[in-house]
């Protein structure tokens, strides 16, 4: 098999596993929110992120940043908080109910990761691991 037949097939394998992930996560999930809006949480329990960060990580347009903001404000979960100087700058932090929230989210995110990664040994996650950080940070 050449290389653009590996990568075919990695994108196709990649997809069909996000697919799983999100099939899982709606099956299993107890707290009733999207795998995007819990691993916001996640992301927002280390502390108050800018939008565009939160794109980045999640793998979203601005708009669906916006609209996962909107939800877990309606929860009352996420606040969004001006900062800097000149106050245009918008972060979104987690508010006393959001981090109430967050060790139940982190509790079923770990398992759901647990369960949809079983096939793969530890050092195969590693290694998991190090070929995607290889991929997004280019060395």
């Amino acid at each position: 098999m050449d290389r653009r037949k590996y990568l075919s097939a990695y994108l196709e394998k990649f997809t069909l596993h996000r697919k799983m992930w999100e099939t899982a996560w709606a099956k299993h999930n107890k707290n009733g929110l999207t795998s995007s809006q819990a691993f916001t949480l996640i992301l927002l329990n280390a502390g108050p992120q800018q939008p565009k960060d939160l794109m980045y990580m999640l793998g979203v347009t601005s708009g669906g940043v916006t609209v996962i903001a909107d939800k877990l404000s309606e929860l009352g979960a996420v606040r969004r908080v001006k900062h800097g100087e000149d106050g245009r700058a918008v972060f979104l932090e987690l508010t006393e109910k959001g981090r109430e929230m967050y060790p139940d989210v982190k509790r079923d995110f770990d398992a759901l990761m647990d369960e949809v990664f079983t096939p793969l040994t530890d050092a195969e996650v590693a290694m998991l691991a190090q070929l995607f950080g290889k991929l997004v940070d280019g060395n």
